[in-house]
């Protein structure tokens, strides 16, 4: 990022998003803009649902900002970010609504209440990790101060 600003892209957010990925490319999103030289400090995230453990490594190592949008993945069906996953392996997450289109009412206590029953329901790939409402407070108060 030759200029020092921040970027902002959806990543990850769909299960054909990251099969059209994969067939066009034969790697995930994460993977690509990993080569592409996009992921760093300065780049945010949207949603970032499916993802493999390689991508999380990726995501870790590189220092990106997830912005993690409950309402908008289950309005949409896009599935469920493995949160609990992605802290445990220190990426930062910030929470978000997203926009009007994906969202009913952009409410950050909605958000919060989906996060925390998102991250509890038990899925095949991504073994639930039971998260508490004390866990989203540092969440919403996310400052990107790297």
């Amino acid at each position: 990022n030759n200029y020092k600003c921040h970027v902002l892209i959806h990543l990850a957010e769909t299960r054909s998003e990251v099969d059209t990925i994969y067939k066009r490319y034969q790697k995930s999103p994460t993977q690509l803009l990993h080569n592409l030289e996009l992921l760093n400090p300065l780049t945010i995230c949207a949603h970032v649902v499916h993802t493999s453990p390689q991508d999380q490594q990726i995501l870790a190592q590189t220092g990106v900002h997830v912005a993690h949008n409950p309402d908008s993945n289950f309005k949409l069906g896009s599935g469920i970010a493995p949160i609990t996953q992605y802290l445990q392996k220190k990426i930062s997450v910030s929470l978000g609504t997203d926009g009007v289109a994906s969202n009913n009412d952009l409410s950050m206590f909605g958000a919060m209440d989906l996060m925390v029953k998102g991250q509890n329901v038990p899925r095949t790939k991504c073994p639930s990790n039971k998260m508490s409402p004390r866990q989203i407070v540092p969440l919403i108060c996310k400052i990107f101060n790297k």
